[in-house]
Parts: structure tokens; C-alpha cells; sequence
């Protein structure tokens, strides 16, 4: 169910997202989508999911981009809830901060070029 009131209730009983792709996403939209919701992630070392969790300390990027490592890492942060908990609160303030907004990369964008 894709429509927004799927997503709310689907976002709202997750504890964490992962989203293991061979290759990068440009922008992962469904990870921002996420931690508007609270919810952390645990994402392989590709495309921008490193910068994403960079900016926002909203989770863990894996050493390697490998189904043992994902498990590994996802395992882990089952086990410390703490953890857990500040990525958590980390995904959201990051979102609600608006650093993730269009405005925002617009501006990182002519920092690059002007």
C-alpha cells in the first residue's frame, strides 16, 4: 500500500529500514521518507546512503556491502537499544531540521559552482 496513509502506518510499526542495493541510489528518498517517521537505518557503503547518514547520524553504513554485513550490523543495533533510540531521534531531528530540503542541497549545490 503506497499511498500516504500505507506508508505512515507501515513507517510507524517499523523499528528500522535497510535497503540493500548492488549499486547506489543518487537520492534515497525512502530513507528521508524514514527517518521523518523516527526510523533508523542500516544501509550498504553505496551511492549516497554514506552521506546521508553522515549528515544526519541517523543510523549505520556497513564496512562492506554484503548480506553478512547487513545482518551483522542490523543484529547489533537490535541489541543496543540506546543506540538504537539516538539514531532514531538523530533521523528525525535531521529531517524536521530541514537539512535534507531542496533549498538546502540548492544551496550546497552553488557553494560547488559559484
Amino acid at each position: 500500500d503506497f499511498t500516504k496513509e500505507g506508508k505512515i502506518r507501515f513507517l510507524s510499526e517499523s523499528t528500522l529500514i535497510s535497503v540493500p542495493v548492488i549499486k547506489g541510489e543518487a537520492f534515497a528518498f525512502e530513507i528521508l521518507e524514514a527517518f521523518s517517521a523516527g526510523v533508523p537505518a542500516v544501509l550498504p557503503p553505496t551511492g549516497v546512503f554514506p552521506e546521508i547518514i553522515a549528515e544526519s547520524k541517523g543510523g549505520i553504513i556497513c564496512s562492506e556491502n554484503s548480506p553478512e554485513s547487513l545482518a551483522e550490523n542490523i543484529s547489533t543495533l537490535f541489541s543496543e537499544k540506546q543506540k538504537l533510540f539516538d539514531f532514531s531521534d538523530n533521523a528525525f531531528k535531521s529531517v524536521s531540521s530541514g537539512i535534507f530540503s531542496s533549498v538546502e542541497f540548492a544551496k550546497k549545490i552553488l557553494k560547488i559552482y559559484i
